[in-house]
């Protein structure tokens, strides 16, 4: 058996010729009655479920706002905790999403955060005493972050300030600043690790970087950071001398910061999301002004989605919110002149997989695969430390069941021993021929 093992992963492990990506494009639908209301994406996790948020029209020509999550079927509505409205924030790989909603308390409006799951449906979250909590993100490992209103007061006024919120063990923990007035804490990755806006003791704006061993320090060159994916890397945007926005890239282990290239004419964009695999979206304005979604690889390659979507002839995608581990992309666009939202699923040539999430050793991780045949065993391997995957001297890891869409989860708890490793991973149907390509990952 062995050998006909390694025969299979010879033939079939060779590296495909590499083509500009081509995806097909799923519009999410919609929770209103009427045709012409909004949709819009926030967020999509590597289930390839998508969050986002519809405006509803009602009677008299009032509406409504309620937020989404789009489960690869159907959307399912984030119903408020009490009467009132539900906006969009951020998703984890669990299905729970939070955002925000407004309240109406003794007759007093107020906004709240809510986390939501479909089994639980919304939880309210208001921290302080004056009225006002926003969630932003929330990780996989349950932790949340957002701003909300403290007690502190400048210039007679309450002050901002970001948040970490441990929703398992119902821990609140309020983030500094870095001298200045306020705070917002906008994205945390599954190291715990959170990015968003500050002020300095002179009232100028910068990012931020926030770690559980080292607190809070400033990006220079980045005023808005918007994620940080689970190798350290944040994206974002400055403003450059003519106030528009750029696209930055900052990597938290060298310090290095990056400005990312636009399409020739554009004259500026912003980044909205990253994963792992050195891909970020976004959107970049043309040089008549018309927005359009953007892919960036490997920082250095920018392209226009819209270009390689094949059945997206009616389409004008106007900009990109997030991508996943597997590189399924989020985001919002005009079809037919209305406002609808988006996912797009690339076509594969062979199956895909992630990297562990978050890549640590010493915990449980999460591996995502897809492109499989539906219903089928699909094992992990171990393919060593060297230069490449190792098919003569591989170990099968674990097996699970693809499920009838071909995506599978395998969720593995990784010794300590592994850490500072840098380790091949590939995955495989138990006949092996159906064969994602090998990924390189280094443990923490």
């Amino acid at each position: 058996m062995k050998l006909i093992a390694v025969f299979c992963f010879v033939v079939y492990g060779l590296t495909p010729t590499v083509l500009a990506q081509s995806y097909e494009i799923t519009e999410l639908g919609t929770l209103s009655a009427t045709p012409s209301d909004d949709v819009r994406s926030a967020d999509i996790n590597n289930l390839g479920f998508v969050h986002g948020e519809n405006d509803k029209s009602g009677v008299l020509g009032t509406q409504q706002t309620r937020a989404f999550v789009w489960d690869g079927v159907v959307q399912l509505e984030v119903f408020p905790t009490l009467s009132g409205t539900t906006f969009m924030g951020g998703m984890n790989d669990l299905g729970q999403c939070v955002g925000y909603q407004t309240v109406m308390l003794g007759g007093t409006p107020e906004l709240h955060g809510y986390l939501w799951d479909s089994v639980n449906g919304a939880t309210d979250l208001i921290f302080g005493l004056r009225g006002f909590t926003r969630c932003y993100d929330i990780n996989n490992n349950e932790i949340i972050t957002g701003i909300f209103t403290s007690e502190i007061i400048v210039n007679f006024r309450y002050q901002y300030r970001g948040f970490i919120y441990d929703s398992k063990i119902n821990r609140f923990y309020e983030l500094p600043t870095l001298g200045g007035r306020e705070s917002k804490a906008v994205a945390i990755n599954n190291d715990n690790y959170v990015v968003g806006t500050t002020y300095d003791a002179s009232g100028t704006q910068f990012g931020f970087l926030w770690t559980p061993p080292n607190g809070m320090v400033a990006i220079p060159g980045m005023r808005q950071p918007q994620d940080i994916n689970d190798n350290g890397i944040v994206v974002g945007h400055d403003i450059d001398a003519n106030g528009f926005v750029q696209p930055r890239s900052y990597n938290t282990n060298s310090g290095v910061l990056s400005a990312l290239p636009l399409p020739g004419g554009y004259t500026h964009g912003a980044v909205n999301g990253n994963n792992s695999h050195g891909q970020a979206v976004g959107y970049g304005k043309d040089s008549v002004g018309i927005q359009h979604a953007l892919l960036w690889e490997a920082a250095n390659t920018v392209t226009v989605i819209e270009g390689h979507v094949n059945n997206g002839g009616a389409w004008l995608i106007t900009g990109a919110n997030n991508i996943n581990e597997l590189g399924e992309i989020s985001g919002t666009g005009l079809i037919n002149g209305v406002r609808r939202a988006y996912k797009l699923s690339p076509i594969l040539a062979q199956p895909i997989i992630s990297e562990f999430l978050p890549g640590r050793s010493g915990q449980t991780n999460k591996l995502f695969a897809l492109g499989f045949t539906p219903q089928v065993n699909v094992v992990l391997w171990y393919g060593g430390r060297g230069s490449s995957f190792d098919y003569l001297n591989s170990i099968l890891i674990t097996t699970v069941m693809a499920d009838a869409n071909g995506r599978a989860e395998f969720d593995l708890a990784l010794p300590r021993r592994v850490a500072n490793w840098n380790i091949w991973l590939m995955a495989s149907e138990l006949n092996l021929v159906n064969q994602s390509t090998p990924v390189q990952q280094l443990i923490k």
